[in-house]
């Protein structure tokens, strides 16, 4: 029989610690935070458009802003438990929030020029985004570093 060989003193512990890091509550803590983030978005997006007079390109872009800071303070207390060292989490935050952009952008390109509506893409996009940003933070933007 072919059985998988057991892993060294040395790998048992980093594998443990990335089940541990991409583990199924943690993802539902991240969905629920992107949830809240969001909805701190459309409220201030809208507060700036019919409150403040802003144009509906930058009431969104302000509301974007504002929810983004939401999710990271949100992720870093709740999902990801990050206690001090924002200087050290959250410009990795910001660079995984950037690439899911970048992400987004090319996906949705993709699957349009292959011919899918837009109604069909943008769910499958935001499902490989979601997966994509919850790994990057989880293994790397919001893993704790050893204090250096």
């Amino acid at each position: 029989m072919a059985d998988s060989p057991s892993p060294t003193p040395h790998e048992a512990p980093a594998a443990r610690q990335a089940w541990h890091a991409l583990s199924l509550g943690r993802f539902g803590r991240f969905v629920l935070v992107g949830g809240a983030a969001t909805a701190v978005h459309y409220l201030v997006a809208l507060l700036l458009l019919h409150l403040a007079g802003w144009g509906a390109v930058a009431a969104s872009a302000g509301g974007a802003f504002v929810g983004a800071i939401a999710s990271y303070v949100l992720n870093a207390r709740f999902t990801f438990g990050v206690r001090g060292r924002h200087g050290h989490h959250a410009p990795r935050f910001a660079a995984v929030a950037s690439l899911g952009w970048m992400l987004n952008a090319l996906g949705m390109w993709g699957l349009l020029r292959l011919g899918l509506h837009p109604y069909v893409a943008q769910p499958i996009v935001t499902a490989l985004v979601l997966l994509s940003n919850f790994g990057f933070n989880a293994l790397w933007a919001m893993r704790p570093d050893d204090g250096r």
